[in-house]
C-alpha cells in the first residue's frame, strides 16, 4: 500500500538519477501526456511537481513547474523552473510543440501514428475510393474510422503534405 511508505522513498524508487546534470527520468506510470505520476493522498500528481517540492519545498499556489530539457519525464530539479501558466504556454510555443494551441502529429503523446502512416493512409484513400475503404484502413492502422476521415480531408495532421 502507498500511504506507509513516505513519500521521499516511493519517489525515490521510481528514479533512475544519473549525474546531477543528465535528466532523471520517471520510472513509474505516467499519464497520457507522457509526464510521470505519483499518488499522494489518494490523488494522482505530476513526478516532477513533487520532485520540486521534495528538492526545492516551496511551491507557491497557481505556479506550474516547467521542464527546462523539455523532458516530460524528468524530475532532476537542475532541469525544472518555476513560471506562470502563461509562461508555461510561452515556453511550449518557444520549443514547437504547440500548434494553434494544441501538440500535433509525432510531438503530442497521446499520438497513435507516425508522419510515414499518415501519409500511406492519405495515399491509400486517394486510391481506393470504394465504399468502406477508410474502415478498412482504420483497422489496418488501429485508429477509428473518424480519424481517418479526419487524415484524409487534412483535419488532423494538417501540417503533413
Amino acid at each position: 500500500m502507498t500511504g506507509f511508505r513516505p513519500l521521499d522513498q516511493r519517489f525515490w524508487s521510481k528514479v533512475k538519477a544519473a549525474s546531477t546534470e543528465a535528466c532523471w527520468p520517471w520510472r513509474g506510470c505516467k499519464n497520457s501526456s507522457g509526464y510521470g505520476l505519483i499518488e499522494v493522498n489518494g490523488k494522482q500528481c505530476r513526478a516532477h511537481r513533487i520532485s520540486w517540492r521534495i528538492h526545492l519545498k516551496s511551491l507557491p499556489a497557481g505556479m506550474c513547474v516547467l521542464h527546462r530539457c523539455d523532458n516530460p519525464l524528468c524530475v532532476n530539479p537542475r532541469h525544472l523552473f518555476l513560471g506562470t501558466r502563461r509562461d508555461n504556454n510561452i515556453d511550449k510555443v518557444n520549443k514547437g510543440r504547440a500548434r494553434g494551441g494544441r501538440m500535433s502529429g509525432v510531438s503530442n503523446p497521446a499520438s497513435k501514428l507516425t508522419e510515414p502512416e499518415v501519409r500511406s493512409i492519405r495515399k491509400m484513400a486517394a486510391s481506393d475510393t470504394s465504399r468502406g475503404s477508410q474502415a478498412r484502413i482504420a483497422r489496418r492502422f488501429g485508429v477509428s474510422e473518424t480519424m481517418v476521415s479526419y487524415i484524409v480531408r487534412r483535419k488532423k495532421w494538417s501540417h503533413l503534405e
